[in-house]
């Protein structure tokens, strides 16, 4: 039975079935809703439909994007509002997320190489011929920019390969 929930955990964070259950943007709302209480406001902003037009493999980088974006913007942050936008156009698909939390330095930071969040983060996007910019400064918040193009995101690679 252990070893049951563990094989579980494992696939969950693997692939969230939460994806498949329910798309990008349902997901990321129940991210949302499971965060938001007393101390953080999560908002997202997105067309359902969007889901349509953003490949497997970009959705669950996406998803992967927010849930450490969100992390970050609630734990050492201490954000009381974070803002999520996804978007697409005929090129791209757009992830952004925005606090109001401390803030921090960027250069500082990847002098430090502390934490794997940023890391991994620019990783997963990377892997899709993205992008990720995330400006920040001490007490004036952070914004996550996640931009992939729409063409040939998932060509050749296996649907569990991003995760």
């Amino acid at each position: 039975t252990i070893a049951l929930e563990e094989v579980r955990l494992l696939a969950h964070t693997m692939h969230p079935r939460v994806l498949d259950d329910l798309g990008l943007v349902a997901a990321v709302r129940r991210l949302a809703r499971e965060t938001t209480g007393e101390q953080t406001r999560v908002d997202v902003i997105a067309r359902e439909s969007i889901d349509e037009a953003i490949p497997a493999a970009s959705a669950s980088m996406f998803y992967r994007v927010a849930q450490e974006a969100i992390r970050n913007a609630c734990r050492p942050a201490a954000s009381e509002h974070i803002e999520i936008h996804i978007s697409a156009d005929a090129d791209n698909a757009r992830l952004e997320i925005t606090d109001d939390g401390i803030g921090f330095d960027p250069g500082a930071a990847a002098h430090r190489h502390t934490g794997i969040g940023l890391f991994t983060m620019r990783e997963r996007v990377a892997l899709l011929e993205g992008e990720l910019h995330v400006p920040s400064r001490v007490g004036g918040g952070t914004s996550v920019l996640a931009t992939v193009p729409l063409r040939n995101t998932d060509a050749g690679l296996p649907t569990g390969f991003f995760e």
